[in-house]
């Protein structure tokens, strides 16, 4: 309930509307994960990168509880945010499983400098050396060399929205237990592909807002473990369904291209004017 939401707590208000950078609530979503402050608290499921920029959208532009999407002043870096909220089907999580091959932790003062950097780096799982790594809010990319000393633990790496290109992806090989890729809305090309047709334990591999084609899709046709590959605004076209399928029968192309429903409260009443007297 909005009156709730902002009557706040012995901390004061949780934010003040057209003000995100001092707000309480953003300050806290972007705390490291070891922090007792930070928000959503241990043992919930963390906020996506989009989730996140769209809070501050929503509280720097002053949205709002009564305001509709369209009635906001819309920046183009916000627009995939909303782009990947317009899916009517909700996407199922596919979760990595842990492979059986034990490996050594990673350094932890190597941990310590990238959290600090702004990656988010977590275990896959209690008790496991496994890692998932998420490029957060914060996170200044100058290339993947980071990844080195973490190839061995690494299972799920999150690099949404940020400017990857195909030479930085040759940092990857080495990672023999990656599981789950995410590049939606970065700068790799079909040239790319070459290199993550060599992550033979792939099974998740998020293209989306690429200009990777058909014909470097084709290249992954080797990669026997991959579940799902999400293509939507990418450079593969409708016609290239066949041939894509044909080349990884045993993979979920997702294409999107999805359709929103109307719902009654999402509609607008349209009058004609009233006559002039």
């Amino acid at each position: 309930q909005p009156e709730k939401i902002m009557a706040g707590g012995k901390n004061g208000v949780p934010f003040k509307w057209g003000d995100a950078a001092s707000s309480d609530l953003i300050r806290r979503i972007h705390l490291p994960e070891n922090d007792d402050d930070r928000m959503p608290p241990k043992g919930k499921s963390n906020l996506t990168r989009e989730e996140a920029m769209l809070l501050g959208w929503w509280i720097g532009g002053n949205g709002g509880f009564d305001k509709k999407v369209f009635q906001l002043s819309i920046p183009d870096s916000i627009k995939p945010a909303l782009e990947s909220l317009k899916k009517a089907v909700v996407e199922k999580t596919v979760l990595p499983a842990l492979p059986e091959e034990k490996v050594d932790a990673a350094d932890p003062a190597v941990l310590e400098k990238l959290r600090a950097s702004g990656l988010v780096i977590v275990p896959m799982a209690a008790g496991s050396n496994y890692l998932s790594v998420t490029a957060g809010p914060e996170f200044k990319y100058e290339g993947l060399q980071f990844l080195q000393p973490l190839l061995p633990q690494l299972l799920a790496l999150k690099l949404s929205n940020i400017d990857v290109k195909d030479d930085a992806l040759q940092q990857l090989k080495g990672a023999i237990h990656l599981q789950e890729l995410v590049l939606d809305h970065s700068s790799v090309t079909d040239a790319g592909m070459e290199t993550i047709a060599s992550l033979e334990a792939l099974r998740k591999l998020n293209l989306v807002g690429t200009k990777v084609t058909a014909a470097g899709v084709v290249k992954l046709s080797g990669l026997k473990q991959l579940q799902h590959c999400y293509l939507y605004q990418s450079g593969v076209k409708g016609s290239d369904w066949t041939v894509l399928k044909k080349a990884l029968p045993s993979t979920k192309i997702d294409t999107g291209g999805y359709k929103v429903p109307f719902m009654e409260t999402d509609t607008q009443v349209v009058q004609a004017p009233l006559p002039k007297k």
